[in-house]
């Protein structure tokens, strides 16, 4: 019988070398991991006394409360990750800056951190753009790894929603509620209909606000009705109370 062949030593050394590697490197993901999740629970302390918002607006949410308009494919492009402060079905496992907050996402959080050591190919995050903020649609984790290596933006697959008010990057739930007030003040006046590209007035930290302002357009409505002596319609109304006073509106509905 033939002796078995013994492995050469450079490939035993190859080998120890790997082993040596790989156990390094998870070691630096545990590592990684931990840290970033202890920065998720220090936020939300920080976040209570600083009254900013620590953990992600849900996609459902703003979409549930905002009118929404078309969408279109923006293709691939490359985004700042401040602007992420959403997601669409996993914001109560990220804080805002997507540092992962229970320790169950280990696993597919080193599994993403290990293959961009090897350079393997990752696929675009996918991400929704309402105004100037974003949501993602699909790669939470490889997002959360970005962020915990200090990338500031990385280029993802985007879809824009239009809506019908601004949308800051500090967006909060409870701010959240202002903007679907405005929203619905501006789809109920039809601002954006009777006057395409017309600036939004800013959120009123009261809602009782927009009842008063939607009480002016009508009584305006009414005298313009009683000067000119003829029928007067709603889109004309709020036309020329916006060409009359556009800052009185905005600087009514200021918090």
């Amino acid at each position: 019988m033939l002796a078995a062949m013994e492995p050469p030593a450079c490939l035993h050394n190859c080998i120890k070398q790997m082993d040596t590697v790989e156990t390094l490197l998870d070691s630096q993901l545990e590592h990684d991991f931990h840290r970033v999740r202890t920065q998720a629970l220090r936020n939300v302390i920080l976040g209570l006394f600083r009254r900013r918002p620590a953990t992600l607006l849900p996609f459902t949410a703003v979409k549930g409360r905002l009118h929404m308009r078309a969408q279109r494919d923006l293709g691939i492009r490359s985004v700042p990750l401040d602007q992420i402060v959403g997601s669409e079905g996993r914001f109560g496992e990220f804080d805002r800056a997507f540092n992962p907050r229970s320790r169950r996402l280990i696993d597919p959080w080193k599994r993403i951190g290990r293959a961009r050591y090897y350079g393997e190919h990752l696929p675009p995050v996918e991400l929704f753009k309402v105004g100037d903020i974003y949501f993602v649609r699909d790669g939470n984790h490889r997002l959360s790894v970005a962020r915990a290596l200090g990338q500031t933006e990385l280029d993802a697959h985007v879809v824009e929603i239009e809506t019908n008010v601004p949308l800051p990057a500090d967006l909060d739930e409870a701010e959240l509620e202002r903007k679907a007030a405005q929203s619905r003040f501006v789809e109920e006046i039809g601002l954006l209909q009777v006057r395409p590209g017309a600036i939004v007035p800013r959120e009123a930290s009261d809602p009782g606000t927009y009842e008063a302002l939607r009480r002016q357009i009508d009584c305006h409505q009414q005298e313009l009705a009683r000067e000119q002596g003829r029928v007067v319609s709603h889109a004309e109304a709020v036309l020329a109370r916006v060409r009359v006073a556009p800052r009185a509106m905005s600087h009514t509905m200021l918090k």
